[in-house]
């Protein structure tokens, strides 16, 4: 029945898509849904330096067909004029939608900001989005439908399209086109094998439970969170996956990870990762985390 409800969300796209004005959406949401009848998400976003695209990752949350959602936004001291794009557009969504948001006056990293907007959430799952990515179209609700639906798995992510810096669509698959994982053995017995010799996840992919992210923290001392985030789901046999696209992965010139001095930051921080993580899979299991350093050194 829950997922014959989820289906049913759908009905409502047209009237909470992106032809509608994003002050429009929430209310009209709100009052044809029953929000108490869904459990709350919270998608979060840590903005720094993102001007120019920050307004499309806040406004894919108020275009979610899903009707119980938080924003959670920290600018963590951008230079340019991200804070300021962030409280217009409060000004003119705030009304019908939860939020929070706040500004670090200085820069406080990325793993902390994000310990830090997962602690301000309040819901029973939780989202990350980049403030330069943004979240499709159903993608809170088909993840949630995920999560009710495998009461084993604390965490679930999918596929993503890529995008370059004016929207236009580069790739239809982040994992397999991007990056070179194997989509067909994500679903299985293979899925771990998978992640750790293949790694490759874009940002935005990710629902996790709030009780799993209790236990489970990003890891401070990290610059790149993600390989180690995921690792510790695997080896607790937590993660899912669906094979649906659910965000939008932007490349431009100034990603972080596309700046060279950062490459060479994430190579040092996947070793770390490793080493911190391997303790935790069986002897059997070894053997994927030679062949995954072998990749990327």
């Amino acid at each position: 029945a829950r997922i014959k409800l989820f289906a049913l969300l759908g009905f409502h796209d047209f009237f909470c898509g992106p032809n509608f004005l994003a002050q429009d959406v929430v209310p009209f949401c709100g009052a044809y849904m029953n929000r108490s009848g869904f459990p709350l998400v919270s998608v979060y976003i840590p903005s720094f330096n993102h001007e120019k695209f920050i307004a499309d990752a806040l406004n894919s949350v108020v275009w979610q067909d899903y009707p119980n959602i938080e924003l959670v936004v920290i600018d963590d001291a951008s230079t340019d004029g991200s804070w300021e794009v962030i409280q217009d557009w409060v000004a003119v969504n705030g009304e019908g939608l939860k939020i929070k948001a706040h500004r670090h006056e200085q820069n406080q990293g990325i793993t902390k900001t994000l310990n830090e907007l997962v602690g301000l959430c309040s819901g029973k799952y939780l989202v990350g989005i980049a403030s330069d990515d943004y979240l499709l179209s159903g993608s809170v609700a088909k993840r949630v439908g995920y999560l009710e639906d495998n009461l084993d798995k604390g965490a679930v992510f999918g596929d993503c399209i890529v995008i370059n810096e004016r929207g236009g669509v580069l790739h239809q698959s982040g994992l397999s086109q991007l990056y070179s994982m194997d989509k067909s053995k994500l679903s299985g017995a293979q899925l771990g094998k998978e992640l750790i010799t293949n790694w490759g996840v874009p940002g935005g992919t990710l629902m996790v439970r709030r009780d799993v992210h209790e236990v489970i923290k990003f890891d401070s001392g990290l610059l790149v969170e993600d390989f180690d985030f995921y690792l510790k789901l695997l080896a607790k046999r937590l993660l899912g996956y669906m094979d649906e696209s659910v965000s939008a992965y932007r490349l431009h010139e100034s990603n972080t990870s596309r700046v060279s001095s950062f490459s060479v930051r994430r190579k040092v921080d996947f070793i770390r990762s490793v080493f911190n993580n391997i303790w935790s899979f069986p002897i059997s299991c070894w053997p994927w985390f030679v062949k995954a350093l072998i990749n990327r050194i």
